[in-house]
């Protein structure tokens, strides 16, 4: 778990700041793509390039279109909680590189944290997430169906090594709240495994 989550500082911390030159580019890209596609990641090698290409300058991207722009209703520092009241943490979703990457992180009232990029990739037309917690990774796909963005793919557990399918559906609500909904596929149904509205943190 150590390894992996120095994979993800590289994405998250050191090629977010600036740091990357394009010496370091091939070295890093290669040793993060790998850690996590041991650890199921599919199309990571491609993403870690692709954000380190970025921000060593040797691809400027454009991330001004309307579909680049269409989870920007999810950004902010949010407090979340269940259906029924209950608090179950708090998120905070920040823009990076120039606007082509969104970054979430979440803190649970037990105090686990987890993390995810989210970002359009022009070239498929479609939204991505890669969310890394402690023993979990969800890679998912997708884009705006009837108003609310649907990602879906697969949640792998690391320990176990299984994995399953796996929605996520982001709404956001008339009152400025946004609906989180994940489901995971079992026995041919959708089953509701987290149902969250996030509400804006009071600064």
């Amino acid at each position: 778990m150590k390894t992996l989550m120095a994979a993800l500082r590289i994405l998250c911390s050191e090629t977010f700041s600036g740091k990357a030159t394009i010496e370091s580019t091939d070295a890093k890209s290669i040793e993060a793509s790998e850690v996590l596609q041991r650890a199921g990641c599919r199309g990571c090698k491609f993403l870690v390039t692709g954000i380190l290409l970025v921000s060593a300058g040797v691809i400027v991207a454009d991330c001004k279109d309307p579909e680049y722009r269409a989870f920007d209703f999810w950004l902010g520092q949010w407090e979340v909680h269940l259906a029924n009241g209950d608090r179950a943490g708090s998120n905070n979703i920040s823009q990076s590189q120039g606007g082509c990457l969104l970054e979430e992180r979440w803190t649970d009232t037990q105090g686990g944290t987890g993390m995810s990029m989210n970002y359009f990739d022009a070239i498929e037309g479609k939204w991505h997430q890669l969310w890394v917690s402690d023993g979990v990774i969800i890679d998912i796909a997708g884009g705006v169906e009837d108003g609310s963005m649907v990602l879906v793919g697969e949640i792998r557990n690391l320990s176990s090594g299984q994995s399953r399918p796996f929605k996520g559906t982001w709404t956001q609500l008339e009152d400025g709240r946004v609906r989180q909904q994940f489901e995971d596929l079992r026995e041919g149904k959708w089953n509701t495994g987290f149902d969250g509205f996030y509400t804006k943190a009071v600064q």
